[in-house]
């Protein structure tokens, strides 16, 4: 008797039981019987803990381990032993990856900036013991999550004069004027010409780098201190935008019940920011704390260099 899962078949999960059913004696139905409600109440008390829950969630969305083989090992462990184990599966899952060198770009490096940014999200939320909210995974999956980058880059430039003339007129609400080139770059967006690229490739470029005035060097843009974790659709909603239109959009969707991460919510709200906040820039500072705050969350799982 054939009982192999179709994963083309939408009711194969039924259709694998009935065969079951109909072809064994009473003993084994009520053992697999007993099996599916074994099955049922661990899963129950995965999601039920919410320790278990993301740390499990982080090592399948990863494909670093699947559910069955995370099953038969918690069944031969107590639960403490099984805590222990899913802590050394994530060490583990980090061991080759080496914190201080990771920056964006190669695909290889863009995998485990994902693996690093989803676990820190995932062991912030663990921290606040009174929060009681799951991260979804399911949205992790569906999504299909990615990186971003904090402050601007100069390669995503808008190509059509259309949507040229829609960013210089989205950036140039929040040009800072305690900024020495602020009034030269007001000047020449009313007088760009988007119809001409290499004019607005020189103002894009100069706009970039007025928003990214308080960050050291254009070598750290691509570093993990810039760097988060957001859905394609945000993504996509923003492209091309400087810091404060992207912060007005995570502010914006979080407020229509948008599941953003807190990572990512706690950079855009300014959540490392000195007082005053600088509200328009990535700055320095921030992103120093920020990788701060990341080698404190993350420290327990893998090496990061944090003297």
């Amino acid at each position: 008797m054939n009982t192999e899962l179709d994963k083309n078949d939408p009711y194969s999960t039924f259709r694998y039981f009935s065969r079951i059913v109909s072809a064994d004696t009473k003993d084994n139905i009520e053992n697999n019987w007993k099996k599916i409600k074994d099955y049922y109440m661990r899963f129950v008390e995965w999601y039920q803990d919410r320790e278990l829950y993301h740390k499990i969630g982080y090592l399948v969305s990863i494909d670093y381990i699947n559910i069955n083989t995370l099953y038969s090992n918690s069944s031969k462990m107590k639960k403490n032993e099984f805590r222990e184990y899913l802590n050394s599966q994530i060490k583990d899952s980090l061991n080759n990856i080496d914190f201080s060198m990771l920056s964006y770009g190669d695909s290889k490096d863009n995998i485990n900036i994902k693996k690093v940014l989803l676990l820190y999200n995932i062991l912030t939320m663990l921290r606040n013991e009174k929060d009681n909210s799951h991260f979804p995974f399911d949205l992790y999956k569906k999504d299909n999550w990615d990186i971003e980058h904090i402050t601007s880059i100069k390669e995503s430039i808008p190509q059509k004069p259309d949507s040229r003339r829609d960013w210089l007129a989205d950036v140039q609400l929040y040009i800072d004027d305690t900024l020495p080139d602020a009034n030269v770059l007001k000047s020449r967006i009313k007088k760009c010409n988007t119809d001409n690229e290499q004019e607005f490739n020189d103002l894009f470029e100069d706009i970039v780098a007025h928003f990214n005035y308080y960050v050291k060097s254009d070598d750290e843009i691509n570093g993990l201190s810039n760097l988060t974790l957001l859905d394609s659709h945000t993504n996509r909603s923003y492209k091309n935008a400087v810091f404060p239109i992207k912060r007005k959009t995570i502010i914006d969707r979080d407020k229509s019940g948008s599941f953003i991460p807190i990572g990512t919510k706690n950079v855009f709200l300014k959540y490392f920011s000195e007082y005053p906040p600088r509200i328009s820039f990535w700055t320095q500072d921030d992103r120093n704390k920020y990788d701060e705050d990341l080698r404190n969350i993350l420290n327990e799982y893998m090496e990061v260099n944090n003297d």
